[in-house]
């Protein structure tokens, strides 16, 4: 069985973090190895200041302890990141060569701004591990970020196709969420080569659909299937979780019913 090593938040109220991403991964058939980067009773969306804990000696010394056993894992995935330390300490875990296949989603941005908590030093912590990565997914914002351009501004479509070709040089990479009017469209380049997929845009926003989307997408990578069908899939998963959660009559807050869709 193939085995995935998770590192993002660990969110107790409200579907984000790594819950659909081991969702998604289980319903592959893969083992979810989960890594916490932080602890968090509630997401940051919608529930006032969450109770939290900063996982970040229990996560590097976890990964001392991997090292101490030489395990390795087929893949790794991280998001949400807590401090600099944290990325510092993944991206040695992946030099050498024990974190497999890295998908790296850069938490940093939306919107033109930073997240709440979000500092010049881990922006440019998560920048560097991100260089380390087989495959990235920023959503507009953080490609911008990514590509050294900062997190404010608008960019014109071919502005974003340049950005999401320079990610994807010697690797791949998904820029994700650009609004087209009723569709969202997902740039999905390897090597230089952009291709867009689109979907229709279902009504409502919901925290943790990014969180889906990427581990969504590494189960079809693991799968061994072609990048852009990949992201395609990932897609579909998150519409079908947010279009459950709409005739469901859902809260947004408390993220999509992605149960009763993987």
């Amino acid at each position: 069985m193939k085995r995935v090593l998770v590192i993002n938040s660990l969110v107790g109220i409200g579907r984000a973090g790594m819950y659909p991403q081991i969702a998604a991964l289980t319903r592959a058939g893969v083992q979810a190895c989960p890594m916490p980067s932080v602890v968090l009773s509630t997401h940051t969306g919608g529930f006032g200041e969450p109770a939290r804990a900063d996982m970040t000696a229990e996560l590097c010394a976890s990964l001392e302890h991997f090292r101490s056993l030489g395990l390795d894992f087929d893949m790794t995935i991280s998001g949400y990141l807590a401090s600099p330390e944290q990325a510092k300490a993944i991206a040695r875990f992946i030099s050498e060569g024990r974190g497999g296949t890295y998908i790296c989603d850069p938490v940093l941005a939306d919107g033109g701004r930073l997240y709440r908590g979000i500092e010049p030093p881990l922006v440019e912590a998560v920048t560097r591990l991100s260089a380390l990565a087989d495959a990235v997914t920023p959503n507009v914002t953080e490609a911008l970020i990514l590509t050294g351009r900062g997190p404010a501004g608008t960019p014109s479509a071919g502005e974003l196709r340049e950005a999401a070709a320079a990610l994807s040089r010697g690797r791949a990479a998904v820029v994700t969420g650009a609004d087209e009017g009723g569709e969202v469209c997902c740039l999905a380049a390897e090597d230089g080569d952009v291709s867009e997929v689109r979907r229709a845009r279902a009504p409502g926003s919901f925290p943790g659909t990014g969180d889906l989307f990427c581990g969504a997408l590494a189960a079809a990578v693991l799968g061994g299937e072609p990048w852009t069908s990949c992201v395609g899939r990932a897609m579909d998963a998150a519409a079908r979780a947010v279009r459950a959660s709409l005739e469901a009559g859902t809260e947004a807050r408390f993220g999509t019913e992605l149960e009763k869709t993987l």
